[in-house]
């Protein structure tokens, strides 16, 4: 049960990280330090994209489904 609450709370993660990259730049507008942060993540979304890089938080949420006993994706 533990393994299946950690895949669901980095499907969380995973989740908000996707939403900071794609909308993230709006809440610049107010935060001007939050570019440090931004940026990269815009560079590594984009990067992932564009190249086909696996990204590690899906292998991660695969382990943790796997050792829970339930199924992972591709």
């Amino acid at each position: 049960m533990i393994y299946r609450m950690a895949a669901d709370g980095l499907v969380l993660f995973h989740s908000l990280f996707i939403i900071f990259v794609l909308l993230g730049g709006l809440l610049l507008l107010k935060w001007r330090a939050l570019v440090w942060l931004h940026v990269p993540a815009a560079m590594w979304g984009v990067a992932v994209e564009v190249f086909h890089l696996a990204c590690p938080l899906t292998y991660w949420e695969n382990l943790l489904r796997l050792q829970a006993g339930q199924q992972g994706y591709a």
